[in-house]
């Protein structure tokens, strides 16, 4: 399907001009004097005309376009403002868009609503489907989208399972349908023959991973969502000095449990780095999770099980590359973490992934998969992270960072890894008492994840003091 850049540069060029993107319609130019023209040779698919605005639906916004009212609403790009109308009637999604003139009202529920729109909400025997169910995804900030036969939808919220309701209950048959819609179309024969599936779909937005099977209960469905563009380190709440550390060489570690935003850093913190200057960065994931700019430099980004069959065959490869910094979503078998110290031992820059809760936790494991020797002579570092609910929703980020001094390396030698932890530059429970006195954490919530509560509480009684 064209870029949304196509379309926005036509209204840009053609003031007075529309673009209607209508679900079983090619789609239309529509100039200042009427006359119309195809943009597409093939009838469009309610999701890739959903695929182009998804991202950009405001949140309150979101619900009203899932009951069937017809929502408006200002879109900023960088040459102006557009204005967008969609709409979703059943398995039919409409949509106009044009430039905005600065008089229009914002159309939803109670907010000047059209003559002749719908105000009732649409009923469960509706067939709600993926590309509805994606903009409720997006719209609400949801990281994860979880669909499964005769079972109602959930969306995983700052790490909460929400149940959508008010979606109505999916078969097995809308839900393949709903996937077929959204897959690329080389994609779509196979899905439809295949039980196990996964693709990516990228939007003007939000790039969108997809993952089903199919079991004895039915049809499963696993949708992740990562904004197209790249949280800064700033943005994410990463300490400044971690924003340096992606220069020379040898191994650093990002540490976190699942969910805890790992993917997100270690984004944010190459995206950063190929910002400042030009490098070969050579990404090993699985799946592929955001889609980084190379900017001044260059940036191949491997899914593992599709480009390459593992990640130690991966780092082999990469060996024998030319690339200035070697990304590894997972150091969590013995054979990719001994191929990482390797590589890193040959003067590369190595970041990788350990999925362990804590800088403790994490230097256990590297100790007990590698040689300890090794693995000593190249780390640099260890950052861990966890994500903390915030005041009034949203989660902040929680670290604490274990630098690769002599002292440190000393004890990795030795495996006498419990001994790490006074070693520890900026422990969590410095991060969670900052989150509190910043107004982001509730010194209740804090007191209870704190490793050392009562130091911790200590701590905050002499700051109230």
């Amino acid at each position: 399907m064209a870029a949304f850049d196509r379309l926005a540069d036509y209204l840009f060029t053609h003031p007075g001009g529309t673009v209607r993107l209508d679900s079983g319609t090619p789609g239309a130019f529509i100039d200042a004097h009427g006359v119309s023209s195809p943009i597409y040779k093939q009838p469009l698919r309610p999701g890739q005309v959903l695929l182009v605005y998804a991202g950009a639906v405001p949140r309150d916004c979101a619900d009203d376009f899932l009951a069937g009212r017809q929502i408006g609403f200002a879109l900023d790009t960088p040459r102006g403002s557009l204005w967008i109308q969609l709409q979703a009637q059943g398995e039919k999604v409409t949509s106009r868009a044009s430039l905005a003139t600065g008089g229009e009202e914002l159309i939803s529920t109670g907010r000047g609503l059209p003559a002749g729109s719908p105000s009732e909400p649409r009923s469960n025997s509706s067939r709600s489907t993926l590309l509805t169910v994606i903009t409720q995804l997006v719209a609400k900030r949801a990281s994860h989208l979880h669909l499964a036969t005769d079972r109602y939808a959930f969306a995983r919220v700052d790490g909460r399972l929400l149940c959508l309701e008010h979606l109505g209950i999916f078969s097995a048959a809308q839900l393949r349908e709903a996937v077929l819609a959204l897959a690329p179309p080389s994609m779509r024969d196979a899905l439809s023959r295949r039980s196990n599936f996964e693709f990516c779909q990228p939007s003007k937005y939000s790039v969108f991973y997809v993952r089903g099977e199919e079991g004895r209960d039915g049809l499963r469905v696993t949708v992740r969502a990562f904004p197209r563009k790249v949280p800064t380190p700033a943005a994410l709440g990463l300490p400044e000095e971690l924003a340096q550390v992606l220069t020379g060489t040898g191994l650093w570690v990002v540490a976190g449990g699942a969910g805890q935003g790992t993917s997100t850093t270690v984004a944010s913190l190459v995206q950063d780095a190929l910002e400042r200057r030009a490098l070969e960065v050579s990404m090993l994931e699985s799946p592929l999770d955001y889609l980084l700019d190379p900017r001044q430099g260059l940036v191949q980004q491997l899914e593992i099980g599709v480009q390459a069959p593992s990640f130690a065959a991966a780092l082999e490869d990469a060996r024998r590359g030319d690339a200035d910094l070697v990304v590894v979503g997972q150091l969590d078998d013995a054979a990719t973490l001994e191929a990482a110290v390797a590589l890193a031992a040959r003067g590369r820059l190595v970041l990788g992934v350990v999925h362990a809760k804590t800088a403790l936790a994490a230097a256990q494991k590297l100790v007990e998969l590698s040689r300890p020797w090794a693995l000593a002579t190249v780390l640099r570092g260890l950052f861990a992270q966890s994500l903390v609910p915030k005041k009034g929703g949203g989660r902040s980020l929680c670290w604490e960072l274990l630098p690769a001094t002599e002292a440190v390396r000393r004890t990795l030698r030795e495996g006498v890894v419990d001994q790490v932890t006074p070693l520890i530059s900026h422990t969590a429970d410095q991060s969670l008492l900052q989150l509190v006195l910043r107004g982001e954490v509730d010194a209740g919530l804090a007191c209870a994840l704190a490793r050392d509560r009562q130091a911790f509480e200590a701590q905050l009684s002499a700051r109230a003091a």
